[in-house]
């Protein structure tokens, strides 16, 4: 997404996640270089194209017996009673229907939000 001034917004491939920029070694470059996470999704390392605004996949850390094409992640908000919108993070197996409000699900739940700390999103293994 473009704006007046010419910056944009990288897509990036889930809508929870966490990224952290990364080294690059060449100075002179029109790539920006990240890592990457999700709850399903294994630390990837990414480069951007600023100027051609490509997304490339340099390395995605392996994960012995795990499929992450298995598995999806969203984003969903929760009304606080004061009226704060919460963000939750929800991870579940493709065949799971995240979109229907009313299906009872089980859930394991964590976090934290008090003083201005929350939990970023990441991949485990275990």
């Amino acid at each position: 997404c473009d704006n007046t001034d010419g910056e944009h917004v990288i897509k990036m491939p889930e809508d929870s996640y966490d990224i952290w920029s990364n080294n690059n070694l060449e100075y002179d470059t029109d790539k920006f270089r990240f890592d990457y996470t999700s709850l399903v999704t294994p630390t990837t390392t990414f480069d951007y194209n600023v100027k051609e605004k490509t997304l490339d996949t340099l390395k995605v850390r392996p994960v012995d017996e795990y499929d992450a094409t298995n598995y999806k992640t969203k984003r969903v908000w929760a009304t606080a009673i004061d009226g704060t919108q919460i963000p939750m993070s929800l991870m579940a197996r493709q065949d799971i229907d995240l979109e229907n409000n009313n299906a009872p699900l089980p859930v394991y739940l964590i976090g934290y939000g008090s003083y201005g700390i929350s939990y970023d999103v990441y991949f485990s293994a275990s």
